[in-house]
């Protein structure tokens, strides 16, 4: 790689509990090295981030969670990263219920792009999946998104048999209405979504099949590390519908992609147990060791492990 995709959590927390991500109860980590260790303030972010972008050039940036919008300086710290990484594509991931009073501010610090999460229309298995969350709060943050000037939404829905498998075609309608590109996320088997995986596994195929059966499949159009994207005659008009076939077409070969947790752990794999502390030398002032442990994390890139880890997700950002 001569570049990299860098994924950092900036948060753990979450106002939601989606049923596939997070337990009903507080999060365990399961991880007793965690245990008291706060989510790192901005100095200590900015510097991991600098010191990835060092060893390897970030050519795009996203922040994630838990709930990113859930951080009270999260404007001030994409300020900081927009000021810091001028020419890096700097994109976000929220579930959109916080977004309608602070789509404006980032915008105006410098944020490129947001991927919202969007899994249902349907506001009471929206409530039921999220366990307790309001769909017309999703509604109302893309409704400012768009306003603010974020033209190139994406809407993240995570394919499952019962909670959307028989409307796939709905997100596809609104997803053409909005002007926004749909993207159908495999489910992982990983922690609280390992128990439900086998019932309600919906492949990334499988839903393309179902949309052909309302829409035309005009083909593939293309293809990045990880997703593909297929055109389909909706409306009468050309609408692009992502696929993220992480589970039955892996894409390791052509990942480029590095995950940082919200503790300072860089991972080099969604599925790799373990991840490498960089927030203790960096307190230590040892830059040369954050440098050589970032360093070990590209070289152990690949292969991927054969298995799925324990971990909650939102503990590694997603």
């Amino acid at each position: 790689m001569d570049s990299t995709y860098l994924r950092l959590s900036i948060e753990d927390a979450c106002n939601l509990r989606c049923r596939y991500c997070r337990p009903e109860r507080d999060l365990d980590f399961g991880e007793p090295a965690l245990e008291g260790r706060p989510v790192l303030g901005q100095d200590a972010l900015i510097g991991l981030v600098s010191a990835c972008h060092r060893v390897l050039p970030i050519y795009k940036l996203r922040l994630t969670g838990g709930e990113p919008l859930i951080r009270a300086d999260v404007v001030e710290l994409v300020a900081r990263l927009r000021d810091m990484l001028p020419e890096v594509e700097l994109c976000m991931t929220t579930n959109g219920t916080m977004l309608e009073k602070l789509a404006v501010p980032l915008k105006q610090a410098g944020l490129d792009r947001i991927n919202l999460s969007l899994d249902t229309l349907d506001a009471d298995r929206y409530r039921d999946l999220t366990r307790g969350g309001r769909l017309a709060d999703v509604l109302a943050g893309i409704r400012a998104a768009k306003d603010a000037g974020f033209d190139k939404l994406k809407l993240n829905a995570v394919l499952l048999e019962s909670g959307n498998g028989s409307s796939l075609r709905d997100l596809v309608y609104f997803g053409a209405e909005q002007g926004c590109e749909v993207r159908f996320i495999e489910l992982m088997p990983i922690s609280v979504a390992a128990g439900m995986h086998r019932k309600e596994f919906l492949s990334a195929d499988m839903a393309r099949q179902r949309l052909a059966e309302s829409f035309e499949d005009l083909g593939a159009t293309s293809s990045d590390s990880t997703a593909s994207r297929v055109r389909f005659m909706v409306k009468g008009q050309k609408q692009t519908v992502g696929f993220i076939p992480s589970v039955s077409h892996p894409f390791c070969k052509t990942c480029d992609r590095l995950r940082m947790d919200s503790r300072g752990r860089l991972f080099a794999c969604l599925r790799r147990p373990e991840g490498l502390d960089l927030a203790g030398a960096l307190a230590r002032g040892d830059e040369a060791e954050v440098e050589r442990r970032i360093q070990r994390v590209l070289d152990a890139k690949c292969p991927a492990v054969s298995v799925w880890p324990g971990r909650q997700m939102s503990a590694i950002g997603g």
